[in-house]
């Protein structure tokens, strides 16, 4: 092999150190009072494994040491990018986020979630075997607080769980309508999301409008501007926590109440049965959200006008689980 001119030698020099100065991939963690957890979430990055990345940190003014413990691990840890602002709303902190990132590629991560290994390499494969797709997503699997598994996303979802290739592990694309196929059933978490920068900007990131399902809208919106892609591989395990923004249903349901009236006029033509089933899930979330009150009189009307809209097993044993408990025998 010929020896390298200066010429040469300077190419490789500045291709190496562009791969420090400009990350592929931005993963942005918005934490507040998390600091147990995010010790996790930030070791689950470190087992990717893969180096072209920044880790943009947002902390919420917490008070648990967050700040301390993030300026002590930039010290060895330089791809580690911590913020500390005021912020209003988990959207707004995002935002902040993706305004300071500098990879084409965005992913998320909750401070309370984790990444399996594997997940980052597998995810920006796909992004760049497939440099159209916008958005690609995985499935993940729910712990309660004493570890105990609840069930995988796509699982619990019965239409997607009908149309995803379960024992493929690979990424898929969907071309055909991809709006359709996550309005219908809100099967993306968070943080298995990798989305291209372009179609985040393009899509004026977050709407800091709505406090919760601000992440489904926004998806919903990316997917009008092209293809996306998911994996029915479990690939981030997530956390349920007392408290948490997921807990809070009412305030979520009247959220996605008015996502589903913005989207379900846009789709009413080019994809009823996606309206339909939005609308059934709805109905299901309130029902459960009635029980929890004990309005289980509510919770019943609410299980069977699901059942009329989008008849499935699941609503039916529901449905009559409500009536028995309204009639006086046992659910």
């Amino acid at each position: 092999m010929s020896k390298l001119n200066a010429t040469q030698k300077e190419v490789i020099m500045n291709a190496q150190s562009k791969t420090f100065q400009y990350p592929l991939v931005s993963i942005i963690i918005p934490t507040y009072n998390c600091l147990d957890y995010l010790k996790l979430a930030i070791a689950s990055i470190r087992k990717q494994d893969y180096p072209n990345l920044e880790v943009i940190v947002i902390d919420d003014k917490s008070n648990d040491g967050t700040s301390d413990w993030l300026n002590t691990q930039k010290k060895t840890d330089p791809w580690i990018k911590p913020y500390c602002i005021n912020g209003d709303g988990v959207s707004q902190v995002r935002n902040y986020g993706i305004d300071r990132a500098q990879g084409d590629y965005i992913a998320f991560l909750d401070a309370d979630d984790l990444w399996l290994p594997g997940k980052l390499h597998k995810q920006i494969n796909f992004h760049e075997a497939n440099p159209d797709i916008l958005l690609s997503f995985t499935n993940y699997e729910h712990y309660d607080m004493q570890g105990i598994s609840l069930g995988n996303c796509f699982a619990f979802w019965p239409h997607f769980s009908r149309i995803s290739d379960k024992t493929n592990k690979e990424f898929v694309r969907i071309d055909r309508l991809p709006t359709a196929a996550i309005f219908a059933e809100n099967v993306i978490g968070t943080s298995t999301v990798m989305v291209k920068k372009s179609a985040l900007q393009n899509a004026n990131g977050f709407d800091t409008n709505l406090k919760s399902a601000s992440d489904w809208e926004l998806w919903l919106r990316i997917s009008k501007q092209g293809p996306i892609g998911y994996t029915s591989e479990t690939l981030m395990d997530y956390l349920v926590r007392e408290g948490s923004i997921s807990r809070k249903t009412e305030l979520r349901l009247q959220q996605m109440q008015e996502i589903i009236r913005r989207y379900g006029n846009q789709l009413r033509f080019s994809a009823p049965l996606a309206v339909i089933r939005a609308h059934a899930r709805l109905l299901v979330g309130w029902a459960e959200h009635y029980n929890a009150e004990g309005k289980h009189s509510k919770a019943f009307f609410s299980h069977l006008k699901a059942l009329l809209l989008s008849p499935s097993t699941r609503l039916a044993k529901a449905t009559i689980a409500d009536a028995f408990y309204l009639s006086g025998l046992k659910r």
